[in-house]
This record gives structure tokens, sequence and C-alpha cells, in this order.
């Protein structure tokens, strides 16, 4: 018995050596072909990110939309007084899950958002789904996408 639990030792560090091995070639041939940046749900960037993709009609697929009623940007307290809850809701259709690809100045961005598992975070044990975008360009150069986020900061400001 003792022979074979040691061949199984032995194979699974072999395994793990082959496996380390063939992820640092990858991850370093990835490098050099393809440049990203990844923007979290919680960062600012992200709603103007999604709102500047919709409005100028980046996101043609309406498979690939998420629907949310529009948040106002005012107090609770201002919204009461102005009578906001007897007005019917704004729905708001922003980029889903997926992967959209995209041209921005000639060149093509491949822009993925991903939507993870639901997790409840918080003092109130509110059930909430992060999410990012990453978005991705050919080459090492990430000036093309830092145009893209500072256009969207611009047209949403």
């Amino acid at each position: 018995m003792y022979p074979l639990l040691l061949s199984f030792g032995f194979g699974g560090s072999i395994v793990g050596i082959f496996y380390a091995i063939l992820n640092t070639i990858y991850t370093y041939i990835k490098n050099k072909l393809v440049c990203s940046i990844k923007i979290q749900d919680h960062d600012e960037t992200f709603k103007w990110l999604s709102k500047y993709m919709k409005d100028k009609g980046f996101i043609k697929e309406d498979a690939a939309l998420k629907a949310n009623i529009k948040e106002d940007d005012e107090p609770w307290w201002e919204a009461i007084f102005k009578g906001a809850h007897k007005k019917k809701p704004i729905v708001e259709y922003k980029p889903g899950p997926g992967d959209h690809f995209i041209k921005f100045k000639g060149r093509t961005l491949w822009i993925n958002c991903h939507e993870g598992e639901t997790m409840i975070t918080g003092h109130d044990r509110v059930p909430t789904n992060p999410q990012e975008i990453n978005i991705m360009a050919y080459g090492t150069d990430t000036s093309i996408i830092k145009q893209f986020i500072e256009e969207s900061v611009v047209h949403c400001m």
C-alpha cells in the first residue's frame, strides 16, 4: 500500500509542476498580446461606462441587456416633496453579462461584462451581485482603453 501512496504523491507533484510551467508560459504570452483594465461595480466609473456604452449604441444586442429602475441623484427627502413616488418609474437598460466587441477610434475593444454569484453582505444582510467590466485590446498599449474610459466620463458629466 505504501508504494501506491508514494507514487500518487510523486505523480501529483509532477502534474503540479507541469501545470505551473504551462500557466507561466500562457500568462507571459497573454500579457504580450492583450492589455486590459478591470472596473469593479462599486466604482463610479462602472456606472458611467455602462451608461456610455448604452447611450452610444455600442451594445446593439438586445439579448445582452439588463433592466433596472433608474435611480434619482437627489436625496430621498427632496423626492418625497416633489411627489416622485406618484410618477411612473423610468426603466433604464444597461449592458448585461457577456462578451461585446466594439470599434472605438478604429481599434477593436473586447468588453467582458461579468456578474458574480449572489453574496449576502453588510450589516443589513442585503443580497448583492458583484459585477465587473473587463476592457481588453490587442497589444500592450492601454492608451486606447484609457481614452474610452475618459470619453465615457466626459459623456456622463
